[in-house]
């Protein structure tokens, strides 16, 4: 161990510092199964007793206490101690869960994409619950069809003649495509349409209810 800090010492900074604000923040976030379901105490967080209060505040300022002692150790040491890599190491779990929030949701309809079928999108199966066919296939669809000035009985010959639902009265045709993507996601997508006089598509939206 010795041998691999002396060789690689911005390294193994950044690696203490990834451990330590880790292990803090996976104790914090899995608090209530440790001391519940592991140890049986039968607490919330409003019924904490003091000590596990404590140690719940100990562990959230414990990296940034040792932050600091680095730093101490940085002027009165030299710079043998390496407080840059160790902040660097202790950013590593909230860059991770930051990536995974915000930027797993993007890639994730982007892996989900698919090519419009007419037949598909009309028979509206949903294999995956989470992303059925026709939340795969709307972005092809309005990337490829151009859907203003469509006449009436183009839309329902690719799209069928719409949903029945009690939401969007104020448009002409409506057509559920799945839930609602994205991190807070807990609603649905539809995709609605709205014709003109001479049954033309005059305005289209995807929206959520």
């Amino acid at each position: 161990m010795a041998i691999f800090i002396g060789r690689f010492p911005y390294l193994s900074f950044i690696i203490a510092g990834a451990i330590v604000s880790s292990s803090c923040f996976a104790f914090l976030y899995y608090w209530f199964a440790i001391f519940n379901e592991w140890l049986g105490m039968a607490v919330v967080y409003d019924t904490r007793p003091p000590w596990l209060v404590t140690v719940m505040f100990a562990v959230t300022w414990f990296p940034w206490f040792l932050l600091v002692v680095v730093l101490g150790l940085r002027f009165w040491r030299g710079p043998t101690y390496k407080p840059v890599a160790f902040s660097l190491g202790l950013a590593v779990p909230y860059i991770v869960v930051f990536s995974v929030l915000f930027l797993l949701p993007p890639l994730e309809d982007r892996w989900h994409r698919e090519a419009f079928d007419p037949q598909r999108w009309k028979a509206a199966q949903a294999e995956d619950p989470l992303w059925p066919d026709r939340l795969r296939m709307v972005d092809d669809l309005i990337d490829t069809v151009r859907l203003v000035g469509l006449p009436k009985d183009r839309v329902t010959e690719l799209l069928g003649e719409g949903d029945k639902t009690n939401y969007w009265n104020d448009w002409d045709a409506v057509y559920w495509l799945g839930p609602e993507r994205g991190l807070f996601g807990i609603d649905s997508e539809w995709l609605v349409l709205r014709y003109s006089p001479d049954d033309h598509v005059t305005e289209y939206r995807i929206v959520t209810d």
